[in-house]
């Protein structure tokens, strides 16, 4: 009897030791489908975070949560409103996209401090526009905006008071995308989907004047998102339906880094201290659970990295990065998944043989095979470091003193486990 419950034991440490959390509810719910005249749609708000304040554009206004703090959530403006997306400036006057009351247009309203007292600019954007898709504030000049309409894209000097045409384009839906780049504002981009179903981004180089035009093949048929790397200025992502590109040259030229995905990615996003692994998200075709996907080569490959069966979340549309959480935007509310808690790319782990030496820096293999990749973990189960390519040592000088945990894929796909001391 003595031996069988030891054997549970094991066994239930062992389960335990394979097991990941699951995504914590941050207590706001916001569904996603707006009831209009006997059907639904579906819009596609974005969540921002400025430093460790979450903004959050809901049905019913926009709210706010110090995460730092674990604040409760505020509504800071738009209260029975749908808002698609916001700004704001320093005076705090927010300007958001607003879905109407029938769920059939869109309107551009101001809200002076968050006071609801709102004011209606929507009818001095010249060619009355009917779909306001996505709301851009310039890094550098808070009151110089940008507005994607259904029938072109417009500038504002005054944030929202005025507004001049860039220039027209062809129509995009409303999971449409438009940014600066964060560290050239002459370089605007655009990405959607076009009337004729296909995946589109738009490049201006000079501030709108002229556009280039890059396609996505025909089976791609809507580009979600667009990100931009912090440790690689010149490296982007997108995110479209079924596949992930990436750019190494500002947007000059894209390749697809990760093709026939079962999966509609709407968010890239590079970890904001380790540049080579990024995460991405979306709605998987089954419909039924949150995904998501991890590279830990800057974007070279791909895998998935977790699934997440959550009742009522069949998706995530938007995702940030706050310290170690990945925050998610589903289909019913705001989550939290610690990346501690993701699981590494291969499950089956070996701890008990010391198959490596660490020997000034470079690690070495005591298994008489080379080492096809590795991870390297804290012992919090943080992953800092990454590596992929057939060798027989590895310099990990990059790391500072302390304990690590090694996880390796030997040459015949033995998973090895092991502790090291960097001293």
């Amino acid at each position: 009897m003595k031996r069988l419950r030891i054997n549970w034991l094991f066994v239930l440490v062992w389960v335990h030791a394979l097991s990941y959390g699951q995504p914590v509810s941050l207590g706001l719910e916001c569904h996603t489908e707006i009831p209009a005249y006997g059907y639904h749609i579906n819009y596609y708000p974005r969540l921002k975070m400025p430093g460790n304040t979450l903004y959050v554009p809901t049905k019913d206004g926009i709210y706010m949560k110090d995460l730092k703090r674990d604040s409760q959530w505020t509504r800071c403006g738009f209260e029975g409103m749908v808002v698609q997306d916001f700004v704001w400036n320093r005076k705090m006057e927010y300007l958001a996209a607003l879905y109407d009351r029938d769920g059939r247009d869109s309107l551009l309203v101001l809200d002076p401090v968050g006071l609801g007292g709102v004011e209606n600019l929507t009818p001095q954007l010249s060619g009355g526009i009917n779909q306001i898709c996505r709301l851009v504030q310039n890094p550098l000049k808070k009151e110089s905006l940008l507005c994607l309409g259904y029938d072109g894209i417009y500038r504002s000097y005054n944030f929202g008071k005025t507004w001049e045409s860039i220039n027209p384009i062809d129509p995009l839906d409303a999971s449409a995308f438009l940014a600066y780049h964060p560290l050239d504002t002459s370089l605007i981009f655009v990405g959607g989907r076009t009337p004729y179903s296909e995946g589109v981004i738009l490049k201006s180089p000079d501030g709108g004047k002229t556009w280039d035009e890059y396609k996505t093949p025909a089976k791609y048929d809507r580009i979600l998102d667009v990100s931009f790397h912090w440790a690689h200025p010149s490296a982007m992502f997108y995110g479209g339906t079924g596949c992930i590109g990436r750019s190494m040259d500002r947007g000059e030229k894209w390749e697809i880094v990760l093709a026939d995905a079962p999966m509609a990615f709407s968010k890239v996003v590079p970890h904001p201290r380790y540049s080579n692994i990024i995460y991405a998200t979306g709605r998987h075709e089954s419909n039924d659970s949150i995904y998501i996907y991890r590279s830990l080569d800057m974007g070279e490959q791909w895998h998935v990295a977790a699934r997440y069966h959550v009742d009522g979340a069949v998706c995530a549309f938007d995702m940030c990065i706050h310290e170690n959480d990945l925050i998610l935007y589903c289909s019913n509310g705001i989550y939290k998944v610690s990346m501690q808690d993701i699981p590494s790319q291969v499950g089956s782990l070996d701890i008990s043989t010391p198959a490596f030496r660490l020997e000034q820096g470079v690690l070495y293999s005591n298994a008489g095979q080379k080492m096809k990749s590795i991870e390297v973990f804290t012992v919090s189960g943080e992953l800092i470091f990454c590596h992929e390519g057939v060798s027989s040592s590895i310099s990990l000088s990059s790391l500072g003193k302390g304990i690590y945990i090694l996880q390796v894929v030997m040459e015949d796909g033995t998973v090895c486990k092991q502790k090291i001391n960097v001293k």
